[in-house]
């Protein structure tokens, strides 16, 4: 007699077939909907398929596209024409050309975004008159995915590492702030430590001290999901990423690109002559992911100015010496 978990395990397995089933018969359809296809399908009519799918922009899930298609032959007894080299060929060549458009077209959030996006937020709980007020749960909200957002960006990390940082972790004094994180190394996991001074535009240290002065006495997280005290985790990086990313959308002249804003300050920095070793040497965070940071002549071409009208000669030069004084030390 099969257990609990046994039944619960044979359901899955029965959902997901039926849910395998259902795709596929989909895919059918969208593949009958031209009167000049039909079944049985030769190879050729399977790379006019693809190659509509392609024009159209709907490039999306093309494997299980294909695994449908040849399902559909071998369960009728047909000769599978996916397995056709014309074919394999055909997706290959699909497939690189829109790894390559992503790359070209999804650079990561420029300093420009990030700062448009952090003065929209500081919008949203700012307040100018002479008397202090308590902030509201949507204003404690944007105040504290500011602080998430602009942190992330000066330190070359991760929105999921700063969303799990605990109190021990962050020192903040009057003028500087120093976060301790791990770092997996080749043969290890060490611990880094990263000090940054105040900063004459978006200032991390100026963001968290307005987080910390508005929100609850962080006991455990530095960033909890929630103001009552009795949920102690932290914010879900998922989350923050989902309102930056709606922010975005109703901002015009923004990125729509959220996933990649780690390697917004390496492509920063790059970009106003800092080499890969000066960067690596600050921030070796970056050494994880060797293959992102070196496209970086692809995306730079998209944007003819490297240096943001608004920030001037004396503020870039300011940013140039803290961080450069950021030595990442164990």
């Amino acid at each position: 007699m099969p257990t609990l978990g046994g039944k619960a395990r044979m359901n899955r397995s029965a959902l997901n077939s039926r849910r395998e089933e259902l795709y596929c018969q989909g895919v059918i359809q969208h593949y009958l909907q031209s009167p000049q296809r039909d079944l049985p399908a030769l190879p050729y009519e399977v790379c006019i398929y693809l190659a509509e799918c392609y024009a159209c922009g709907n490039v999306r899930l093309l494997k299980s596209k294909l695994l449908a298609i040849g399902r559909w032959h071998t369960e009728n007894g047909f000769p599978d024409p996916t397995e056709c080299r014309s074919v394999m060929q055909l997706t290959q060549l699909i497939r690189a050309k829109t790894e390559l458009k992503a790359n070209a077209l999804q650079p990561p959030p420029t300093i420009s975004d990030i700062k448009c996006i952090a003065d929209v937020l500081q919008q949203h709980y700012h307040h100018t008159g002479a008397t202090p007020r308590r902030l509201t749960f949507h204003q404690k909200t944007a105040c504290r995915n500011r602080a998430i957002w602009v942190i992330a960006f000066w330190f070359g990390l991760n929105t999921s590492d700063v969303c799990r940082l605990r109190r021990r972790d962050v020192h903040l004094d009057q003028n500087s702030l120093t976060i301790t994180t791990k770092w997996i190394g080749d043969q290890s996991e060490e611990k880094l430590s990263f000090r940054l001074t105040r900063l004459p535009v978006i200032c991390p240290v100026s963001a968290l001290e307005v987080w910390l002065r508005n929100s609850i006495d962080p006991v455990d997280y530095l960033f909890p999901r929630t103001t009552r005290k009795s949920l102690t985790g932290p914010i879900s990086s998922r989350s923050v990423h989902a309102y930056v990313k709606k922010l975005m959308a109703a901002t015009p002249g923004t990125s729509a690109n959220t996933s990649d804003q780690r390697y917004s300050l390496y492509f920063f920095l790059a970009a106003n002559g800092w080499s890969r070793h000066e960067i690596l040497k600050v921030l070796p965070l970056y050494s994880k992911s060797p293959s992102k940071t070196r496209i970086l002549k692809t995306k730079n071409r998209l944007d003819s100015e490297n240096v943001p009208p608004w920030l001037n000669d004396g503020d870039m030069l300011t940013i140039n010496q803290t961080l450069m004084a950021n030595q990442a030390h164990i």
